[in-house]
């Protein structure tokens, strides 16, 4: 018997999600394009000073999102002051530490290489999984996750002159400044698969909305404090150019995939939502090719394909 076909209300709504799906990584995609370009727009700036401001930018938002929600309180779940702290907590450790690897990583990696560790934030939250809380891992997806891990090491494997392109005054060998870049972004990759596992959870009881907009909320906080222990209220090393980029990256790769990745997964559910995901990496590495001039060599061209494939595939195993 054939399955049940959607009517046009539907189709239009699941269209829309998909849509919105697709800007939300686009969007995201942008993210470490325009911190490489801010870089170099003001050298010798820190990493803490472009999270700093980039959170700040993407602030006012976050608080507007959440003065929405505690409006609207009384029809959603009720929060108490372990729920608050624990989303505090969270945000954190899920939205400033991970972001200020990355973004400390960023020095010392393209944007592509950087892109491809951390998409494989997944495999990780399997791997916790299966070692503190004893989840059982499929062989379909123990293969997919050797096949990630393998797509990684090609990819990152491509050499130091891949590294010392990407990044023209590197102090040092090419190979040191490579493994420390990927370090950096490897552990933003696992601190944010750690926020997922158990962010889920405190998610549920508060509501998405609510969790996104306070947690964020808490991470802008964090950067702030950070910024003024190590330069009071001085942003002397950033031009206009630079804070037009944080800007770009307040609104276009924070603020906006968070709005359209939500509502798109209301449209669609999470497993269609993965799937499409898998558009950013690719977008970042021909952003990264057309924007900054990376090469695209064929080491890395079949990294990011096997990273695909296996990120693709253990999402699909989790579910299943």
């Amino acid at each position: 018997m054939a399955p049940p076909q959607a009517n046009p209300t539907e189709r239009k709504a699941h269209l829309v999600g998909a849509l919105l799906v697709l800007a939300a990584a686009l969007c995201f995609s942008t993210k470490a394009i325009l911190i490489k370009l801010a870089y170099l727009a003001a050298p010798g700036v820190d990493a803490i000073t472009i999270l700093a401001t980039r959170m700040a930018f993407s602030l006012p938002f976050f608080v507007a999102a959440a003065l929405w929600s505690v409006r609207r309180g009384g029809t959603g779940p009720k929060v108490g002051g372990r729920d608050i702290a624990a989303v505090a907590a969270l945000g954190v450790l899920g939205y400033y530490t991970a972001s200020l690897l990355d973004t400390e990583g960023l020095k010392h990696l393209s944007a592509s290489t950087e892109r491809l560790i951390l998409f494989v934030y997944p495999t990780l939250v399997v791997l916790i999984g299966a070692v503190f809380l004893g989840e059982r891992v499929r062989p379909s997806v123990a293969v997919a996750l050797a096949a990630t891990y393998a797509g990684v090491a090609l990819a990152v494997g491509a050499g130091p002159e891949a590294a010392r392109a990407a990044v023209p005054d590197m102090v040092g060998d090419g190979a040191g400044e490579l493994a420390l870049g990927a370090a950096l972004v490897f552990g933003a990759a696992l601190t944010f698969a750690v926020f997922m596992v158990t962010g889920v959870p405190v998610l549920r009881r508060v509501g998405a909305v609510r969790f996104s907009a306070w947690s964020m909320c808490a991470a802008a906080f964090a950067a702030a404090l950070h910024f003024a222990a190590a330069h009071g209220v001085d942003f002397g090393g950033m031009n206009a150019h630079a804070l037009a980029l944080c800007l770009a990256m307040g609104v276009v790769a924070t603020v906006l995939p968070a709005f359209l990745m939500a509502e798109g997964m209301r449209r669609i559910g999470a497993g269609r939502a993965a799937l499409l995901g898998t558009v950013g990496p690719v977008a970042t590495i021909g952003m990264d090719h057309a924007v900054l001039g990376q090469a695209i060599t064929a080491p890395q061209a079949a990294g990011t394909a096997l990273v695909l494939l296996g990120v693709v595939a253990v999402s699909a195993g989790r579910r299943a």
